[in-house]
């Protein structure tokens, strides 16, 4: 299916303005008002599922046929999220089962892979689209708040976190890689 970025109305351009408009003039006639009403209410919602920027999802596209996990950006375009968590992403590669001894209090965090390029949501296929509860967003302080980088902390980046089980079985399920990226801690 085609995916779009929701993104709310916030100028006057909307069905609800121009219905609002009607009714408040006197110019327009009442029944043209109910008119424009029922068709309103009869139209079809849109067919197109509706994605909210920071959403997670498994994609692929015509530069890269292997199955990314990212996350919709404004913009409509979609980042590669990576992770710098050595322990969970050596569990990852491990050939031996280890799904027991991953602790299901286990926190994982990703963020985004700024070595990968970014790709446009009108050129991706979407393999899954996550829900919502399985990761918590949160930001961290990019260069810890001291530096002469972000030496008052006011910039920072979209940390995805995950349970640990729960990413290994959207990993394995889709098929996804996610890259180590130890320098991003």
């Amino acid at each position: 299916p085609e995916y779009r970025i929701f993104r709310p109305i916030v100028n006057s351009t909307n069905r609800l303005d121009h219905l609002m408009f009607m009714l408040r003039s006197s110019s327009t006639p009442l029944i043209l008002v109910l008119v424009v009403v029922v068709v309103l209410l009869l139209l079809p919602l849109p067919s197109t599922p509706l994605l909210l920027p920071s959403s997670l999802v498994v994609y692929t596209s015509a530069s890269n046929p292997k199955p990314v996990l990212g996350c919709v950006c404004e913009y409509s375009v979609l980042q590669p999220l990576c992770t710098y968590d050595m322990a969970f992403h050596s569990s990852l590669l491990s050939t031996t089962p280890t799904h027991d001894d991953v602790d299901d209090d286990l926190k994982v965090s990703l963020v985004w892979d700024e070595d990968l390029p970014s790709t446009p949501l009108s050129s991706a296929v979407i393999k899954l689209e996550l829900d919502p509860d399985d990761a918590d967003l949160s930001a961290r302080q990019v260069g810890g708040g001291q530096g002469l980088g972000n030496p008052h902390g006011e910039h920072c980046e979209d940390v995805y976190i995950f349970g640990a089980s729960r990413l290994r079985e959207i990993l394995e399920g889709e098929g996804v890689e996610i890259r180590l990226v130890p320098e991003r801690e």
